[in-house]
């Protein structure tokens, strides 16, 4: 009879301690909630391979991202500085088990980004789009947190 409590105190304290680590979104949606800069981005177009264009601290950028900044904030809302230094807000969510965020979800402009890589010191986002013209791009940007 003893066996058979102590069992079922093993399977209980599996259990639970297994339910502890199935949802691993608190920590990503925390760790997130900061300000990023770019570090890298590598894009390609079409057939071509993806091909860094911008790498923080080398002059021989093809485009500049240095004051291209996003900030993610607990209400569910973003900042972005883009390359252009055009201002953008609106509001984000993760989607598929955290491995997808929406940006403007239901707006036509929205965005959706794959999470790549997530660290507390970085966060690899990609984006895909369709062209007609140039076959669909894939723009990949390696943040590391901004610490201005």
């Amino acid at each position: 009879m003893k066996k058979r409590y102590f069992l079922y105190f093993i399977l209980y304290f599996t259990v639970c301690a297994s339910c502890e680590e199935v949802n691993p979104a608190k920590p990503i949606r925390e760790g997130v909630l900061r300000t990023w800069k770019v570090n890298e981005v590598k894009i390609s177009l079409g057939d071509v391979d993806l091909t860094t264009v911008y790498k923080l601290g080398d002059p021989n950028f093809i485009v500049n991202y240095e004051s291209y900044r996003l900030t993610f904030f607990d209400d569910n809302t973003y900042y972005k500085i883009d390359e252009y230094n055009v201002d953008w807000e609106g509001i984000w969510e993760f989607a598929s088990n955290d491995t997808k965020i929406l940006f403007d979800k239901g707006i036509d402009i929205s965005d959706i980004a794959l999470v790549l890589d997530y660290g507390s010191t970085d966060l690899v986002l990609q984006f895909e789009e369709e062209n007609q013209k140039l076959g669909n791009i894939i723009r990949e940007f390696y943040f590391i947190p901004a610490d201005d």
